[in-house]
């Protein structure tokens, strides 16, 4: 990510310098920032994603005798809105976007683990930044609630990602709806990490959400949105 490249010091790239003596590669994070304080994990929501959840909705609402169409963009909530069974689709299709988001939470949780076993001096704070490049309009409060849960926030039991200490979330905020909890950049940091570590978190995602900021496209989209700064969550299991 070029913001990340451009605005953190010390900048090193992990994933290119992760060679074994046989020639093999391991596992490694994409940014290392702040002297190596910080490993940073890039992941991405795709528009691919975006269709094939409507696909997927659609099919839902054929199944249960709906005589609609969804086609291009639309609120998910308003597709469903006239389904003969709304909770039960509404369920499904929800635990099918989250069962993604676990799934790249899970593989950049695996990736710090591996690298930790190379490199066992490392002390780091490990921050996963989510990029969601869908256009598909929504809200992302139930993303918070799910990752705060799989980060042991309901009860540790339910800790499913325990190398990742903090998560940013970031969505292009022409499709961010203006309502309550709604942030197009959010920081969701465990609690258990020193303050000094949480401000670290802080200070990476400020850099992001300034250098976004800047960007003509952004800076028009961010008029319109009262929740525009970025939003901040600590985690405590």
């Amino acid at each position: 990510m070029k913001a990340i490249i451009e605005t953190m010091p010390d900048h090193f790239a992990p994933d290119e310098h992760n060679l074994l003596p046989d020639g093999k590669r391991y596992k490694a994070p994409d940014h290392s920032v702040l002297g190596g304080s910080l490993l940073i994990e890039r992941k991405s929501r795709s528009d691919d994603l975006s269709e094939k959840v409507v696909r997927r909705l659609t099919k839902l609402g054929l199944a249960q005798g709906w005589r609609g169409g969804a086609y291009g963009k639309h609120r998910l909530d308003r597709i469903m809105s006239d389904f003969p069974n709304l909770v039960a689709a509404n369920r499904e299709i929800t635990d099918y976007i989250f069962r993604q988001m676990l799934k790249r939470l899970r593989e950049a949780n695996k990736k710090f683990i591996v690298f930790a076993k190379h490199n066992p001096a490392a002390h780091s704070t490990r921050v996963v930044i989510v990029s969601d490049h869908s256009t598909q309009p929504g809200g992302n409060a139930a993303d918070e609630a799910f990752i705060g849960r799989k980060m042991g926030g309901y009860s540790p039991a339910d800790d499913n990602i325990p190398y990742v200490d903090a998560v940013i979330l970031l969505k292009h905020p022409s499709y961010v709806f203006d309502e309550e909890n709604s942030y197009w950049l959010k920081c969701l940091i465990r609690g258990s990490l020193s303050e000094q570590n949480r401000d670290k978190v802080v200070h990476l995602a400020s850099k992001i959400h300034n250098s976004f900021a800047l960007i003509p496209e952004f800076t028009q989209a961010l008029t319109k949105l009262r929740m525009s700064a970025f939003r901040v969550t600590l985690i405590s299991s």
